[in-house]
């Protein structure tokens, strides 16, 4: 897919493609590179998988990454999941994370990435995505690509391996 950017200091097109197994080293760029593609004062460099591990994560039909492009370099990427359900239609798609080079933001490169999940979205016949924004900025970003705020109640919550009752 391209898509036409919208500055003139820009160049024009932008090539969003979906990573595949052999992409180990995109996936590699954008963990090492991870502060350039979040808000400022919140990103910073991740451990990149092992190269099997890549392949494996990129092999994964349910794991969905695509990559925006400038004349061969990746200015944005989005990652979903593909998640089964127990009832209902079957399937949902969650946005995991969405990032654009901070220099380039404002170009309808988010937007071309958000469209490439959505036709996806048509393809695999999925029609419902979720995604949880974490800042007053990401949520007026989803809302301009036509995400809605939900009617549920959710509550963040995480944990890890560890047995709360050993400490």
């Amino acid at each position: 897919m391209v898509a036409n950017g919208a500055s003139g200091s820009h160049p024009a097109r932008v090539l969003i493609r979906r990573l595949g197994p052999d992409d180990v080293a995109v996936l590699m760029l954008l963990a090492r590179e991870d502060e350039d593609f979040d808000i400022e004062g919140r990103g910073h460099e991740r451990k990149p998988l092992s190269p099997e591990a890549a392949r494996a994560f990129l092999a994964d039909p349910r794991v969905l990454t695509w990559v925006a492009e400038v004349d061969g370099s990746v200015v944005g990427f989005l990652s979903a999941h593909h998640l089964r359900l127990r009832s209902g239609e079957g399937s949902e798609a969650l946005l995991y994370e969405i990032g654009v080079r901070e220099q380039l933001r404002l170009q309808g490169i988010g937007r071309a990435l958000i469209d490439a999940l959505r036709a996806w979205m048509r393809e695999a016949g999925v029609s419902y995505v979720w995604v949880l924004a974490d800042s007053h900025e990401a949520r007026r970003f989803y809302e301009a690509c036509g995400f809605r705020l939900g009617t549920g109640t959710a509550i963040y919550l995480e944990a890890g391996t560890e047995d709360p009752d050993a400490a």
